[in-house]
This record gives C-alpha cells, sequence and structure tokens, in this order.
C-alpha cells in the first residue's frame, strides 16, 4: 500500500507548467494525462493538489459511492455570487432539502407536458430562406424562451428576456475567466470584473423579478409555482429560480449547437436522421420521442463527442481511500466526460469519430447500455446525487428541437468552431450558418432552379 504522503504518478510538470497547460487548453492538457495515467494521476497546479480521476470506476466511486466526503469545486463556488445559493451551489442537507422540493416539477409525466413548448418554440423561430443566422446565439434564445415557458410558465417576447439572457452571456464568459485566473480574488476587490458582474446580476434580477411577480399574480402548475407554495424564503426562491433560469438552457444551447454541426459535417447522418423525421405524419411531437430512434441516437452520440459539461470538479472534505491511494482533505479531484467519453478503451478505436449507429441495438432501436460500456463511461449529465436535476428535460428537449429544425431547415455551417470550456461547452467563434428552407428548396428543385 502506499504510505500516506505517497501520491498517483502522474506528469512531471513544475507547478507552475501545470498551471500554464490548464490555462493555456484545459481539455488537451486532461486528454494528455490520462492517456498516460489511465486510472488517477496526481499533478501540482500552482499550490493545490490536483487528482485527475480517469477510470469509470472511480469516477463511479468520486461521484457515486462517496458524495458526502466530496464537495463542488472552486469554479462553481465562484458562481454563487452570481446565481446565489441555489441548487448548483448548495451542499449537504440543503441540497437534499431543495432537491426534493423542486423534484416534482421534473416527473416524467410533467417532462412531457413540456414537449409542444419545445416544438412550439422551434417552429416559430423568425428564420427566413437565404439568411445567415449565429446558430449559437439563435439556440440560445430558443432554449432560453423554452425554459421560461416550461418552468415559469410565462412565453415573454424576446425584448423581454434578452435582458435576462445577455446577462447569463456574461456570467459565462467571466465564469471562464475566473476558472483559469490564480486570483479569484479578483471578485472581492474593487474594480472592472466586479463590477460588471455587479450589473450582469442586477440585469438578471430585474428581469427574473418580473417573472417572479407575473406568477405571483397568476399563480400556475409549474416549476416556479412549486417554489412560491415550498416555502423558501424569497432569498431562497430568487437563488433557486435564477440557478434553474441560468442552467435550464446555456447547457442545452450548447448541445443543440454541437449537434447542428456534428450533423453538416457528417451528411450521412443527417441523411438517416431526415427520413426518419421525414416519416412523421406531421410536425415532431412528444408523442413520436419514444421512436425517434436515429435521433436520440444521434443527441447520445453529439454529448459524448462534445458533452455539455466537459469537466466536472470536486474537493474532499475529508480523507478518501482512492485506488488504494489516500487522498488528504481539501484536495482537488478532477473528472472530465471529454477525456471519458473519448476514450477508446470504453469507445474502440473509433472513440473520437461521430457514429449515431452505436446507440442502436441490433433491431435498429435506441439504448443507452448498446455501446456496452462500463458504468460512468458515459455521464454528460453528471452521476450520483448531483446528477442533473433536469436530465430528463433536456433528453427531450434536445431530440425535439433536432427533429423539429431538420425536419424544416437545412443548414451549411462555413467554419468549424472549437471547443471552450466555461461554464459549459461553448462554441467559438460564432457559429454561422447558411439556412436554406426545406420547402423552398424542393419548389426549386421541382422548377429546375438552380439550388
Amino acid at each position: 500500500m502506499p504510505g500516506k504522503h505517497a501520491r498517483p504518478p502522474g506528469p512531471h510538470w513544475s507547478p507552475l507548467e501545470g498551471y500554464r497547460r490548464r490555462r493555456n487548453d484545459v481539455l488537451s492538457m486532461l486528454t494528455e494525462v490520462a492517456a498516460a495515467h489511465p486510472r488517477l494521476a496526481h499533478l501540482r497546479i500552482l499550490n493545490r493538489s490536483v487528482y485527475v480521476v480517469v477510470a469509470p470506476d472511480l469516477i463511479r466511486e468520486v461521484l457515486v459511492v462517496r458524495p458526502g466526503s466530496v464537495r463542488k469545486g472552486t469554479g462553481i463556488a465562484r458562481a454563487v455570487p452570481f446565481l446565489g445559493a441555489g441548487l448548483i451551489s448548495n451542499e449537504g442537507e440543503v441540497h437534499k432539502r431543495h432537491r426534493r422540493l423542486v423534484q416534482p416539477a421534473f416527473h416524467k409525466n410533467r417532462i412531457q407536458a413540456y414537449g409542444h413548448l419545445m416544438t412550439a418554440a422551434a417552429e416559430s423561430l423568425d428564420w427566413a430562406d437565404g439568411q445567415r443566422v449565429d446558430l449559437a446565439e439563435e439556440m440560445g434564445q430558443l432554449t432560453f424562451t423554452i425554459a421560461t415557458a416550461a418552468m415559469y410558465g410565462v412565453d415573454l417576447p424576446p425584448e423581454q428576456t434578452a435582458p435576462a439572457r445577455a446577462a447569463v452571456q456574461d456570467f459565462a464568459l467571466m465564469f471562464r475567466r475566473l476558472s483559469y485566473s490564480p486570483s479569484a480574488l479578483l471578485m472581492s476587490l474593487p474594480g472592472p470584473l466586479r463590477s460588471r458582474y455587479g450589473r450582469a446580476r442586477r440585469r438578471f434580477d430585474a428581469a427574473l423579478a418580473g417573472i417572479i411577480a407575473h406568477r405571483r399574480r397568476q399563480p400556475g402548475d409549474d416549476f416556479l409555482s412549486l417554489l412560491l407554495d415550498s416555502g423558501l424564503t424569497d432569498e431562497e426562491i430568487f437563488d433557486e429560480a435564477r440557478t434553474f433560469i441560468a442552467a435550464g438552457h446555456e447547457s442545452t444551447s450548447n448541445a443543440l449547437t454541437w449537434t447542428l454541426w456534428l450533423l453538416d459535417r457528417h451528411p450521412d447522418a443527417l441523411r438517416r436522421l431526415r427520413a426518419e423525421v421525414d416519416a412523421l405524419p406531421g410536425s415532431p411531437t412528444v408523442e413520436d420521442y419514444p421512436q425517434l430512434h436515429y435521433t436520440r441516437a444521434t443527441v447520445a452520440e453529439s454529448m459524448r463527442v462534445c458533452p455539455p459539461v466537459p469537466v466536472i470538479g470536486r474537493r474532499t472534505i475529508e480523507p478518501i481511500t482512492l485506488d488504494g491511494w489516500l487522498i488528504p482533505a481539501g484536495d482537488r479531484l478532477v473528472t472530465s466526460p471529454w477525456v471519458t467519453h473519448r476514450d477508446p478503451r470504453w469507445w474502440g478505436p473509433d472513440a473520437a469519430a461521430f457514429k449515431p449507429e452505436r446507440w442502436l441495438n441490433e433491431t435498429g432501436e435506441f439504448s443507452e447500455r448498446h455501446p456496452g460500456r462500463p458504468p460512468l463511461a458515459y455521464f454528460p449529465f453528471g452521476a450520483g446525487p448531483r446528477l442533473c436535476i433536469g436530465d430528463g428535460f433536456a433528453w427531450l428537449e434536445n431530440a425535439l428541437v433536432i427533429a423539429t429544425l431538420i425536419r424544416r431547415w437545412q443548414l451549411a455551417i462555413a467554419r468549424d468552431p472549437r471547443p471552450i470550456p466555461a461554464f459549459t461547452l461553448r462554441t467559438e467563434p460564432p457559429v454561422t450558418a447558411l439556412l436554406r428552407s426545406r420547402g423552398v428548396v424542393a419548389a426549386d428543385a421541382a422548377a429546375g432552379a438552380p439550388r
């Protein structure tokens, strides 16, 4: 057995070199570490000991078996000044109590009732044939509309939701800076960054206050009404509502953007998905969801190759033993869906390839278990008691929106985006797409017009 002060092997980097690599490209850094140390690795980043947890059985130990021994990473703590103490950042008994209170809003039957909101929002996009759009921005506005309608029972026009969404965008960009900065003290000191954070929070809260006031005047049967009737304080209600309106659309909007880009770059997959949705009697509905096997496989594969949350961090609050190594309290643990989802040990020699068919069984039906991977070789929404409470909502939203858009539109994307691990896996530069209405394309083809 290793001694008490022994550490698992890891890269021979100086603490400053570890920080430099993390800051420059954390996904490449984690991929390199995992390739050389396929179970568990130790490195130092500045003055911190960091353990990269690679093997699925060890990831399960951290996220599922020993959740009481760890807390969320420092990145989430830095989000608290903006989001407040909501479900994402709360710990221990407070987290359990709040999760129990809001769980009914994410019951399977309740989620299915949101399906018509998802397809209606996708069908009502203000797109025109021949238009060029920034897909990331369009998907952000779309998922924000769906989140406010489903979670808060309001259907607000863009001019009212835009300020809140702009504030969330501001937060995500600043979160990335804070995540890679050695001086989170910037947030506690007067200066431009703290001022910008404050302005974003105030704009966000002003928009949210209007939504809450609307729901107080007109009680409904939705997530926000559940909060208002829960016995939580006004501050707790604001914190939870703020968390869900931010997290409820940010990860899904990026997942949709990545999926549309992947389909554009893989025409065979696009043709197969389009054949599935074209065979429907009309626009996709929640009733069609169980039969959208290839669409769901496409969503699963997109979240494997481009996971919505690429890095999940924890810190130990008590000593734990992991793979025979004693890890002291206060050290950092890092798991990475980006790395594990692309590991050839679990996904084969074509692990880096986008192949939705890997999720289909012998009869062509979608099955999350079909690839034969071990548990926690795939965890796009986390795992254990901190599994994203809205994962069922996100699966349905991703599939119905993709099916609706692909049925109605052809997209041609000019440039390949670069993955930017911020609050979620964002795209950079803008994902510009040329839109063609499939109805117009078909009419032009019938008339012999050039396409």
